[in-house]
C-alpha cells in the first residue's frame, strides 16, 4: 500500500504527525472513532483469552478435586491425558 508507515515508538509516531502537519494533512475527527474501535477490538481480546485461561484453569482445578490430585499438578495432569 503506497504512503503507509508502520510506526514502532512514540517519538516515532510524533515525528509522522508533526510531518503530515507540515504538509497540510487534515485529520479530521474520524480518528478518534477509529482509535476507539482499534483500542476496544484489543481489549474484548484480551479480556476473551484471560476468561478462557481461567475457564481452562478452573477446569482442571476441578479435575484434580474429582481425581483426588493435587490442585497445583492439575494443568500437567490435564495435559497428559
Amino acid at each position: 500500500m503506497p504512503g503507509t508507515v508502520t510506526i514502532k515508538s512514540l517519538p516515532e509516531a510524533f515525528a509522522v504527525i508533526k510531518e503530515m502537519q507540515g504538509q497540510d494533512c487534515e485529520w479530521g475527527e474520524d480518528y478518534r472513532a477509529a482509535g476507539r474501535t482499534a483500542l476496544a477490538e484489543i481489549l474484548e481480546g484480551q479480556m476473551a483469552l484471560r476468561v478462557d485461561r481461567h475457564l481452562q484453569e478452573m477446569a482442571a482445578f476441578a479435575w484434580a478435586i474429582a481425581q483426588h490430585v493435587e490442585p497445583t499438578s492439575a494443568p500437567r495432569a490435564l495435559a497428559q491425558l
